[in-house]
């Protein structure tokens, strides 16, 4: 893993991480999910040193995002699943299922009591994570959803595919078909 200074251009530190490169950076502290395989370790982003090596958790990684208080992780899966996951313990807390094909994007809501995912279904899904069970489920884009997040103020989210696909024109002729979406789902005020 590699961390460069955004305004210079210049690496930073490097530290070598078990797997592939899959990482969840916190905005406020210095720490870092890296997972590749199903393996996650977490990181001190300004030492390079390794805080926490976590069992494996038996499913294939593909995104993972803290939340905003750094005790639980978000963990998109290969599988399609989505692990609501206890930092401190490594301690799977729910295993959220709706999407049908693998989970790209995660994000949690700025009051922490919601999840917004998005996957390769091309859906985008609203969770209730007290409750574990999906509260929406939005259909619009052709292709992947790749990146979710909620508003500031948690009223909506914003989802974003980006994506292409190789599709036949003709008999002979093949085109690459590119998908660059952005939309903005309002949700549903809180009784």
């Amino acid at each position: 893993m590699i961390i460069w200074d955004v305004e210079t251009g210049k690496k930073v530190r490097s530290f070598s991480c078990r797997g592939a490169g899959i990482a969840g950076i916190h905005d406020q502290k210095p720490r870092i999910l890296s997972a590749g395989g199903d393996a996650i370790e977490l990181w001190d982003s300004e030492t390079g040193q390794l805080l926490r090596q976590y069992k494996p958790i038996g499913r294939v990684v593909s995104c993972l995002v803290f939340s905003k208080d750094l005790r639980r992780a978000l963990v998109g899966c290969l599988d399609s699943s989505v692990l609501v996951w206890d930092v401190e313990t490594g301690r799977q807390l729910a295993c959220l299922r709706g999407h049908t094909k693998q989970v790209l994007g995660a994000a949690f809501s700025p009051d922490g009591r919601k999840a917004v995912t998005g996957g390769r279904d091309n859906t985008v899904r609203v969770w209730d994570l007290s409750a574990g069970k999906e509260l929406i489920c939005f259909r619009g884009h052709t292709l992947g959803v790749r990146c979710v997040s909620f508003f500031p103020d948690g009223s909506q989210v914003v989802s974003g595919s980006g994506d292409w696909a190789r599709i036949k024109v003709s008999k002979s002729t093949r085109k690459n078909l590119v998908d660059y979406t952005v939309r903005v789902w309002r949700l549903a005020p809180n009784p």
